[in-house]
Protein backbone atom coordinates (compact mmCIF):
# COMPACT_ATOMS: atom_id res chain seq x y z
CA UNK A 1 0.00 0.00 0.00
CA UNK A 2 1.19 3.55 -0.74
CA UNK A 3 0.41 5.96 1.93
CA UNK A 4 -0.51 9.49 0.38
CA UNK A 5 -1.58 11.24 3.67
CA UNK A 6 -4.99 13.67 3.86
CA UNK A 7 -5.26 14.89 -0.18
CA UNK A 8 -8.30 17.07 -0.57
CA UNK A 9 -11.40 15.46 -2.16
CA UNK A 10 -14.24 17.07 -3.32
CA UNK A 11 -17.76 15.42 -3.80
CA UNK A 12 -21.00 16.76 -5.06
CA UNK A 13 -21.48 18.70 -2.36
CA UNK A 14 -18.62 18.49 -0.14
CA UNK A 15 -14.76 19.77 -0.13
CA UNK A 16 -12.42 17.22 2.50
CA UNK A 17 -9.35 19.38 2.79
CA UNK A 18 -7.05 19.47 5.89
CA UNK A 19 -7.58 21.37 8.94
CA UNK A 20 -6.03 25.04 9.31
CA UNK A 21 -5.65 26.60 12.78
CA UNK A 22 -8.34 29.23 11.63
CA UNK A 23 -10.54 26.02 11.06
CA UNK A 24 -11.06 26.41 15.37
CA UNK A 25 -14.22 28.41 15.65
CA UNK A 26 -16.43 26.39 13.42
CA UNK A 27 -15.25 22.83 15.34
CA UNK A 28 -15.80 24.22 18.67
CA UNK A 29 -19.18 25.68 17.53
CA UNK A 30 -20.30 23.16 15.76
CA UNK A 31 -19.59 19.61 17.48
CA UNK A 32 -17.08 19.90 20.02
CA UNK A 33 -18.85 21.91 22.42
CA UNK A 34 -21.73 19.71 21.50
CA UNK A 35 -22.61 17.07 24.34
CA UNK A 36 -24.64 15.03 21.75
CA UNK A 37 -21.90 15.12 19.19
CA UNK A 38 -19.23 14.51 21.99
CA UNK A 39 -21.29 11.84 23.50
CA UNK A 40 -19.85 9.21 20.68
CA UNK A 41 -16.21 10.39 20.71
CA UNK A 42 -13.28 9.61 22.66
CA UNK A 43 -13.04 12.78 24.52
CA UNK A 44 -14.81 15.43 26.55
CA UNK A 45 -16.97 17.91 25.38
CA UNK A 46 -14.90 21.31 24.79
CA UNK A 47 -15.65 23.85 27.13
CA UNK A 48 -13.06 26.46 26.08
CA UNK A 49 -12.05 27.38 22.17
CA UNK A 50 -8.20 26.61 23.40
CA UNK A 51 -8.67 23.35 23.62
CA UNK A 52 -10.29 22.71 20.21
CA UNK A 53 -7.17 24.89 18.97
CA UNK A 54 -5.02 21.87 20.92
CA UNK A 55 -6.89 19.40 18.87
CA UNK A 56 -6.59 20.72 15.37
CA UNK A 57 -2.48 21.33 16.48
CA UNK A 58 -2.11 17.64 16.96
CA UNK A 59 -3.90 17.49 13.80
CA UNK A 60 -2.18 19.93 11.88
CA UNK A 61 1.27 18.83 12.67
CA UNK A 62 0.43 15.00 11.99
CA UNK A 63 -0.46 16.08 8.40
CA UNK A 64 3.31 15.17 7.66
CA UNK A 65 2.88 12.04 7.95
CA UNK A 66 1.68 9.88 4.94
CA UNK A 67 -0.34 7.27 6.86
CA UNK A 68 -2.41 9.94 8.60
CA UNK A 69 -5.94 10.64 7.46
CA UNK A 70 -7.59 13.65 8.82
CA UNK A 71 -9.68 15.53 6.84
CA UNK A 72 -12.33 18.76 7.83
CA UNK A 73 -15.53 18.34 6.27
CA UNK A 74 -17.13 21.43 4.58
CA UNK A 75 -19.80 22.85 2.39
CA UNK A 76 -18.49 23.11 -1.07
CA UNK A 77 -20.42 26.38 -1.35
CA UNK A 78 -19.61 27.79 1.70
CA UNK A 79 -16.33 27.54 3.45
CA UNK A 80 -18.08 26.08 7.00
CA UNK A 81 -16.72 23.25 8.84
CA UNK A 82 -19.41 20.84 9.86
CA UNK A 83 -17.61 17.74 10.94
CA UNK A 84 -14.21 15.80 10.60
CA UNK A 85 -13.54 12.16 9.11
CA UNK A 86 -10.88 10.26 9.18
CA UNK A 87 -9.06 6.55 9.21
CA UNK A 88 -6.30 4.85 10.91
CA UNK A 89 -5.16 1.91 8.88
CA UNK A 90 -5.46 -1.35 11.21
CA UNK A 91 -4.63 -3.71 7.84
CA UNK A 92 -3.11 -2.98 4.86
CA UNK A 93 -3.01 -6.55 3.72
CA UNK A 94 -6.70 -7.05 4.35
CA UNK A 95 -7.51 -3.03 3.75
CA UNK A 96 -9.06 -2.30 6.86
CA UNK A 97 -9.49 0.59 8.02
CA UNK A 98 -10.86 1.98 11.57
CA UNK A 99 -13.26 4.91 11.06
CA UNK A 100 -13.47 8.41 13.36
CA UNK A 101 -15.94 11.25 12.46
CA UNK A 102 -18.18 13.77 13.93
CA UNK A 103 -20.49 15.68 12.57
CA UNK A 104 -22.36 19.22 13.50
CA UNK A 105 -26.15 17.78 14.36
CA UNK A 106 -27.59 20.30 12.06
CA UNK A 107 -26.27 17.92 9.35
CA UNK A 108 -27.31 14.63 10.61
CA UNK A 109 -29.17 12.24 8.25
CA UNK A 110 -28.42 13.85 5.15
CA UNK A 111 -25.93 11.87 3.73
CA UNK A 112 -22.44 13.56 4.35
CA UNK A 113 -20.75 10.80 6.16
CA UNK A 114 -21.82 8.22 3.59
CA UNK A 115 -20.81 10.94 0.71
CA UNK A 116 -17.49 11.29 2.72
CA UNK A 117 -16.76 7.86 2.77
CA UNK A 118 -16.72 6.53 -0.90
CA UNK A 119 -13.66 8.91 -2.11
CA UNK A 120 -12.00 8.66 0.96
CA UNK A 121 -11.53 4.65 0.97
CA UNK A 122 -10.63 4.62 -2.72
CA UNK A 123 -8.08 7.51 -2.19
CA UNK A 124 -6.45 5.18 0.79
CA UNK A 125 -7.12 1.83 -0.37
CA UNK A 126 -6.77 2.92 -4.06
CA UNK A 127 -6.51 -1.07 -5.34
CA UNK A 128 -9.41 -2.29 -4.03
CA UNK A 129 -12.09 -1.91 -6.74
CA UNK A 130 -14.55 -4.54 -5.93
CA UNK A 131 -17.82 -3.19 -5.41
CA UNK A 132 -18.65 -3.58 -1.70
CA UNK A 133 -16.08 -2.86 0.79
CA UNK A 134 -16.85 -3.34 4.84
CA UNK A 135 -15.98 -0.77 7.69
CA UNK A 136 -15.55 -1.75 11.04
CA UNK A 137 -16.72 1.25 13.76
CA UNK A 138 -17.52 0.94 17.40
CA UNK A 139 -19.70 3.56 19.26
CA UNK A 140 -19.58 1.50 22.40
CA UNK A 141 -20.78 -1.57 20.69
CA UNK A 142 -18.91 -3.63 18.00
CA UNK A 143 -20.42 -2.69 14.44
CA UNK A 144 -20.14 -2.46 11.05
CA UNK A 145 -21.13 -0.78 7.76
CA UNK A 146 -21.15 -1.70 4.52
CA UNK A 147 -20.20 0.93 1.44
CA UNK A 148 -20.87 0.13 -2.08
CA UNK A 149 -17.66 1.77 -3.93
Amino acid sequence: MNNIGTQMIETERLVLRKFVIEDAPDAFNNWYSDFEVVMWLQNNVHTDISQTKDYLTWFISSYEKLDFYRWAITLKNENIVIGSIGFTISSERDSVADLSYSLCKRFWNQGIITESLKPDFHLIFPNRTTSIEVIYYSLFQPDYLIISC
